[in-house]
């Protein structure tokens, strides 16, 4: 049994019947499917695998890279229930009493904050998100989850920094206290007073996830956790992939 649900890394889509190739839709305009006609691109975005059995469902993820991402977004196609981008934090370490007054107590000492370096890497994501994650492609972000940390806030937001919570685009934030593997955590109460517009109704939550996320009406999902939670996430899906800082899933809900 996995952290998400029993575990079947290996079963592809195709063999248990779970996620079914739905009717094509039309294009008007030719679309880049990253060097691959539409009827190889499509059954290359089909090879999913089942990766967790939850309640009354079957769940078969992909990993993709953020390119094909934007392609099946751009396409329009509802090849997946849900576009997963995974943040994970860079360089952390707990901030120090100095530190805490340097920033006016803004930072708690002891909460695990990102380093100069850190930052440096949560804004060399920024520019992968700005290339794949806009109106042209319309891989939007609608949801952003956060874990119970501090130093995850910090990267999601510095990744995607018109998303942030009270932007023009109103997108909801939430964090969650199920897509979090570390006993480090930032105190809610820190957390509210530093990122106020952030709902942590669920920071305590530590149920199904997946569930959870089968229940949302979004389908663009960023999650910004800890580096070990994102690759285990992944891994559970498609074992062996290159840790990267953003990693990309689609995910197909299969309900019995």
């Amino acid at each position: 049994m996995g952290p998400y649900g029993e575990h079947n890394a290996n079963t592809p889509c195709s063999q248990t019947g779970g996620a079914r190739q739905r009717d094509r839709v039309g294009f008007s305009t030719a679309v880049a499917y990253g060097g691959l006609d539409h009827d190889s691109f499509h059954s290359n975005m089909l090879s999913t695998h089942l990766f967790a059995q939850v309640r009354d469902m079957n769940v078969f993820g992909k990993e993709m890279r953020l390119k094909e991402a934007a392609i099946v977004s751009k396409s329009g196609e509802q090849i997946f229930d849900k576009i997963i981008l995974l943040v994970s934090h860079g360089d952390a370490s707990p901030v120090t009493e100095e530190e805490s007054r340097s920033h006016f107590g803004e930072k708690r000492p002891g909460d695990l904050a990102l380093t100069d370096h850190g930052i440096g890497q949560a804004l060399k994501m920024l520019g992968k998100t700005g290339e794949y994650c806009n109106k042209a492609t319309g891989l939007l972000p609608e949801l952003f989850v956060t874990s119970p940390i501090r130093c995850a806030t910090e990267a999601a937001l510095l990744s995607f920094p018109y998303y942030c919570p009270g932007s023009i685009y109103g997108t909801k934030w939430v964090c969650h206290g199920a897509c979090h593997d570390s006993t480090l955590t930032t105190p809610v109460q820190h957390l509210a007073a530093s990122f106020p517009d952030i709902d942590y109704s669920r920071a305590g939550d530590h149920s199904d996830f997946l569930s959870w996320l089968s229940t949302r009406e979004e389908r663009v999902i960023a999650i910004s956790s800890t580096p070990s939670w994102v690759n285990q996430f992944c891994d559970e899906i498609e074992p062996g992939n290159e840790s990267k800082d953003l990693r990309v899933v689609g995910i197909k809900f299969n309900h019995l």
